[in-house]
């Protein structure tokens, strides 16, 4: 059979699947960088060929990947584990860098959480963003983004919402517009007398609030406020705010 063939088939499966259900795709965030002008610019020019190569390829097939890169809504939820493996070993390493500070006896509890959330959003602030430049999008998972040691705005967020969850505290994953029309993923946490809007691929990471309401008015990006909620889920809820 050949490749084009079989690719087909494969596409022609995944529409099948997803017919008549709805589907979520990434925002695509493209940001161009010029490269550094230095020693290695003969080394960088050439990588930068090479990745030119890969993109074009991708983008050959872009109507074959799009449909395996769309979610379903039990899909979407689904990339929010609290149990995956990966999420597990970064809450453990969390946990211990906190242990070392704190001292010997000390155990982690639902009081520690601010702690933990401030470890968390870091570590998730801290993955490289991903400059791939493709009009297509696609999902990273967690063990990927590790071993990458990068991610885009909305692999963070997914990975951020996991491993809040796994600490313990409730969050989501909330998409809203922002003036201009860009569509901004960002993590909500609710505790009982406050609201949290977390963005770690934001100048301006955590804000927070007496309630939803509030700390989503009080967060900006470059000057630019919510316009809207699009819609939020986590690994066990969905809502759309636009039905």
């Amino acid at each position: 059979m050949a490749l084009n063939e079989l690719i087909e088939q494969l596409r022609a499966r995944r529409l099948k699947e997803v017919a008549g259900l709805k589907t979520r795709k990434k925002e695509v965030h493209i940001h161009v960088h010029k490269p550094a002008q230095d020693e290695h610019v003969g080394e960088i020019e050439a990588l930068r060929t090479k990745v030119e190569v890969y993109r074009r390829l991708l983008e050959r097939y872009s109507d074959t990947i799009g449909p395996f890169e769309e979610k379903t809504i039990p899909e979407l939820k689904a990339l929010v584990n609290p149990e995956d493996e990966t999420i597990d070993r970064v809450r453990n390493k969390i946990l211990e860098e906190l242990r070392q500070a704190k001292g010997a006896g000390w155990e982690y509890s639902a009081k520690e959480f601010p702690l933990f959330m401030e470890k968390a959003l870091a570590y998730c602030k801290n993955l490289k963003p991903v400059n791939a430049e493709l009009s297509i999008s696609y999902w990273l998972s967690a063990k990927e983004m590790v071993e990458l040691g990068a991610a885009d705005p909305f692999d963070k967020a997914l990975f951020l919402c996991a491993l809040l969850l796994s600490g313990g505290e409730n969050s989501k994953v909330r998409v809203v517009q922002m003036q201009g029309g860009e569509k901004r993923p960002v993590v909500l946490v609710t505790q009982e007398n406050s609201a949290e809007v977390l963005d770690p691929s934001s100048e301006n990471p955590q804000v927070k609030g007496k309630d939803e309401g509030e700390a989503l008015g009080k967060y900006s990006v470059d000057g630019k406020a919510v316009v809207k909620s699009i819609y939020e889920f986590n690994n066990t809820e969905y809502s759309d705010f636009e039905e």
